[in-house]
């Protein structure tokens, strides 16, 4: 519960930084469930109607047991803040879609199901981008005017391209030599057991461990334990330790080999 807390000022914190206002919350949040996912939501008021008209309470319970997994889009930098939320998406999608089906005629089923069976697959081979002058979109195989987000740049649509340009992409230059320089003196037991300290912003010197570093070891099959906060653990076998902290962590550091990326000359 302590890490959590802490981990949600942490968000709540980034989430004021310079640059992500509500204009950018916005555009995050579009994208996060375009273009059908939304569709689906606005019928969503059809389910309350409904509801209301049944008498149904147990759609005014649903709501309220939904309210804690919506609260991180207040603070929303990265489509993933709306997991906690999805299954409750997922039942209202489901169930907007049951009364919309039951709204149109005999004849319009068949028409209504085709049309959203196409609207869901079609963002995963083409895309849409927003611009601000004629003729405001832009429509592609990949997004032309990609979103910014703490992810990376996402788009509307184009998930398909997008997927396989970001597979097939190398990691980040900058500090990536040096991350593979370590990652190799730990395979080989040059350097046993590190201890690399430093922030997890990508943008800062520490970005070498939390970004980098982190995923050749991911990409290796080698996953972090997080054994407190802001303190990453990776046993590589045979005695073979890595250590990702933001400061000096409380536990045991004896015969490690220290590298503090918060004063980057420094190093013992």
């Amino acid at each position: 519960m302590r890490i959590q807390a802490m981990s949600t000022a942490e968000i709540r914190d980034k989430a004021h930084m310079p640059g992500w206002d509500l204009r950018m919350k916005i555009s995050v949040l579009s994208i996060a469930l375009s273009p059908a996912g939304w569709l689906l939501l606005a019928g969503g008021g059809l389910v309350f109607i409904d509801g209301l008209r049944r008498r149904d309470w147990r759609a005014f319970a649903w709501v309220i047991a939904a309210l804690p997994a919506i609260y991180p889009v207040l603070n929303i930098l990265s489509p993933k803040y709306l997991l906690p939320a999805v299954p409750f998406l997922l039942l209202l999608f489901v169930r907007a879609q049951e009364l919309a089906m039951a709204w149109f005629a005999a004849r319009w089923q068949a028409l209504s199901r085709a049309g959203l069976i196409a609207v869901t697959i079609l963002p995963w081979l083409a895309s849409l981008s927003l611009v601000g002058h004629a003729p405001f979109l832009l429509p592609g195989l990949s997004p032309v005017r990609p979103v910014g987000t703490h992810d990376g740049a996402r788009g509307y649509g184009g998930y398909v391209w997008q997927m396989i340009r970001t597979d097939a992409a190398p990691l980040e230059a900058g500090n990536r030599p040096g991350a593979q320089a370590l990652a190799r003196d730990l395979a080989s037991g040059a350097t046993p057991r590190l201890l690399l300290l430093g922030g997890e912003n990508l943008f800062e010197p520490g970005g070498m461990g939390w970004r980098h570093l982190q995923l050749i070891l991911e990409r290796q099959g080698i996953h972090g334990v997080l054994v407190a906060p802001h303190v990453l653990n990776f046993d590589l076998g045979r005695g073979r330790r890595l250590i990702l902290a933001r400061d000096m962590p409380a536990m045991a550091t004896s015969g490690y080999r220290i590298i503090d990326l918060r004063r980057p000359t420094d190093e013992r």
